[in-house]
């Protein structure tokens, strides 16, 4: 019965690393979308002058959208983060 229970705990032990690892890989992931984010450069005054107020719309757009795409990021980044979260339950 203790070897059983040792094998058990020792497989629960196993597959929560396993998930914290996820957990970051998944930290990871977001940081490199914000980071695409944050480099977006679109230099849309390039384009004809006729299309100048279309452009500055669609850029301010782009900026209040890419904007809300971080602020969400940085919360799910935060969330994911946070060690004292179930996620991360502290094992000796």
């Amino acid at each position: 019965m203790v070897d059983e229970l040792k094998t058990y705990f020792l497989f629960k032990l196993v597959m929560l690393k396993r998930f914290q690892k996820e957990i970051e890989e998944k930290i990871q992931n977001i940081k490199s979308i914000k980071n695409r984010y944050i480099s977006i450069n679109i230099d849309l005054h390039s384009f004809y002058s006729i299309y100048m107020d279309e452009i500055d719309r669609l850029s301010k757009h782009i900026k209040r959208v890419s904007s809300e795409v971080i602020e969400f990021l940085d919360k799910l980044e935060a969330a994911l983060s946070n060690k004292n979260h179930i996620y991360f339950p502290k094992v000796k």
